[in-house]
């Protein structure tokens, strides 16, 4: 086992800056190498964070042979084509989600990925949910059984922003050559690692049928035209009896914030599954010995030692997969199989 773990990180946007100020934490990692097209975001990045090697070309880097492994943390359509070459360099991969913003780059670099089953191939979209503390709780309580059967999951969220008003540099966001999709490929990694997870990602898509609306806000950026879906709606049926509605919007005209329902034969539970919200979980259930009216009570969730950054622990994972002392909590071919129903949402809906 690797005691020190070398690490290049390609990108130094808003992921980019965040990967690096969470490496800093954790004295098993170098970060020693950093890469930029842009020069001027490059040396500034070098300079903040006292990374001793830069390119703006990520190839140079990937001629260090003592570089353990890379992040990708640059816009969606660039994802499949660097973590190709990372893997061919040798080098274990984290991608930022969305892994890929087509089908056709999915398929691409799935072939190639599984030519490495020695490397830590990693997918970001873990981040906001199995890493955290309401993750453990509500999968655990499900296990217990006390819910009875899950037969029904309900998501919604309507935020008032896109990406590229919280990221100015992602103007790309706005565009399907470049981003894929809207809130379904920005939000939709987080979402169904969450709640499919709660069942052990076992669910296998049967059906769906959706909606997806863009042109709801006329946003303008620089060499980019806007035409991705801004609001999504999709009612979903798995294998196991499972029914999923599943509804984000971005600028669409509406603001409601997260919410996930669980529908259990037995019990359900209310909550906000993001970390950064509320922690109290409302469950309910039949009053009366289960004869009597649904009654509520709320449980918090303890959020332990977990550190208050997101990504601190999904790049802990990573470096102790790379260690060899856990596995992956979401390989590529698990982030491919939520981004094949995002993509049926988003085709499906395009066409109504």
């Amino acid at each position: 086992m690797k005691q020190s773990v070398s690490i290049g990180v390609i990108g130094t946007g808003m992921w980019g800056e965040d990967h690096l100020g969470c490496l800093k934490t954790d004295e098993r990692v170098r970060v020693s190498w950093l890469c930029d097209r842009d020069a001027a975001r490059l040396d500034a990045a070098m300079r903040k964070f006292n990374v001793p090697n830069g390119a703006r070309d990520y190839r140079e880097m990937l001629k260090d042979t003592t570089l353990d492994a890379v992040i990708i943390a640059t816009p969606p359509f660039t994802h499949a084509t660097m973590a190709i070459d990372v893997m061919r360099a040798g080098k274990h991969v984290l991608v930022e989600k969305p892994m890929v913003h087509s089908r056709a780059d999915m398929r691409r670099l799935l072939l190639e990925a599984a030519r490495y089953p020695r490397l830590v191939r990693l997918d970001a979209s873990f981040r906001s949910t199995r890493t955290q503390p309401k993750f453990t709780f509500i999968k655990n309580l499900i296990d217990s059984g006390v819910l009875g059967k899950v037969y029904h999951i309900h998501h919604s969220m309507m935020s008032p922003t896109m990406l590229c008003d919280r990221n100015p540099q992602a103007g790309w966001a706005i565009q399907r050559k470049f981003a894929g999709g809207g809130p379904s490929l920005n939000w939709g990694g987080y979402d169904l690692s969450f709640h499919l997870g709660l069942l052990g990602d076992k669910p296998r898509l049967k059906s769906l049928r959706s909606i997806a609306r863009p042109g709801l806000r006329d946003i303008q950026r620089p060499g980019y035209v806007c035409d991705v879906e801004q609001h999504f709606a999709a009612f979903m049926e798995f294998t196991g009896g499972l029914t999923y509605y599943y509804e984000r919007g971005e600028s669409a005209h509406c603001i409601a914030g997260s919410e996930t329902q669980i529908h259990g034969t037995k019990a359900g539970l209310k909550f906000n599954y993001l970390e950064w919200e509320s922690y109290d979980i409302e469950f309910f259930s039949p009053g009366m010995q289960g004869t009597g009216p649904t009654e509520r009570k709320i449980i918090t969730v303890d959020r332990g030692d977990k550190p208050e950054n997101c990504n601190i622990l999904p790049l802990r994972h990573f470096v102790d997969c790379i260690q060899g002392n856990a596995r992956p909590i979401m390989p590529l071919t698990l982030a491919a199989k939520h981004l094949d129903i995002l993509f049926k949402i988003v085709g499906q809906g395009r066409k109504r």
